[in-house]
């Protein structure tokens, strides 16, 4: 199984709660690990739970993790429903 970072749209709707989300019917987008599936017959994998934070020991690190999670911006966005 190999991950990557992927950006998911998520709606909640009023009276929905979770950390960091507003109580209001809302939609935003995320940066999310992705961890992709072995086989096509489990197409689509599986997604963390919260959106990821850019993080390093040092400032190149923490530049080549936000670099990494640019990539998300390329790919198609994931609907949280799906998973």
């Amino acid at each position: 199984m190999t991950w990557e970072y992927r950006v998911v749209k998520r709606t909640m709707k009023a009276g929905e709660h979770a950390p960091g989300i507003p109580a209001k019917d809302d939609t935003w987008y995320a940066i999310h690990a992705h961890h992709s599936p072995f086989t096509r017959s489990e197409m689509k994998g599986s997604i963390t739970t919260d959106a990821v934070a850019a993080q390093g020991e040092t400032q190149d690190e923490l530049r080549a993790d936000l670099e990494h999670m640019l990539t998300a911006l390329d790919k198609p966005v994931l609907r949280w429903e799906d998973f």
